[in-house]
């Protein structure tokens, strides 16, 4: 895990492209920084990260409080549009990220660790009170300012309102309105309050 893994610049674990017959990076370590990062520190496998490390990368996967999936300054990277690209936000790594960095780091980021059940919590809410009901995944786009500053960190720009790689916001795959993922974690974080 050490040898394919380890990565030194962010002090984490990144991900390794095994193989694959449309990404150049077949057969290396992926540079790319994402909340999976996040896993070995959460199972306490490995090295692990030092609250250094943790505060870098949280500094890079959070926006508006809450966890996207790919670090901020890295999202035109990504070879392909998808649905678990930045600016979408997902229930599983909001608990993930918010579990390991409490464990590593609470007292360098306490705020920034409390902020991601708050946030959540409150995104979670806003598309309560619009429709009542619980989405598959959440944007992290919150007014036109931050449209312009997802604009600018896409390379395509083609970022369109609640589109995100291929896949509307508001319906995902046609999930029921109470996503068991959302509900568990959000009723989680209700829970420290």
């Amino acid at each position: 895990m050490d040898k394919y893994l380890w990565d030194k610049k962010y002090g984490c674990y990144l991900d390794y492209q095994w193989h694959s017959s449309i990404d150049e990076h077949s057969g290396k370590q992926k540079s790319l920084l994402t909340a999976a990062s996040f896993w070995p520190m959460y199972l306490h496998w490995g090295k692990g990260s030092s609250e250094n490390s943790v505060h870098q990368m949280l500094n890079l996967l959070l926006f508006n409080g809450v966890v996207m999936p790919v670090a901020k300054n890295e999202t035109q990277e990504m070879p392909y549009r998808c649905q678990w690209n930045a600016p979408n936000v997902w229930a599983p790594l909001q608990i993930l990220v918010w579990g390991s960095a409490r464990s590593i780091s609470p007292r360098k980021d306490f705020w920034k660790i409390s902020a991601i059940s708050n946030s959540w919590i409150q995104l979670v809410l806003k598309q309560w009170q619009t429709d009542g009901s619980f989405k598959e995944k959440y944007t992290a786009i919150n007014n036109e300012s931050d449209f312009e500053l997802f604009h600018q960190w896409r390379a395509n720009g083609t970022l369109l309102n609640h589109f995100v790689g291929d896949f509307m916001v508001e319906e995902g795959y046609g999930t029921p309105s109470m996503m068991g993922w959302t509900a568990a974690v959000t009723y989680f974080f209700l829970q420290l309050l």
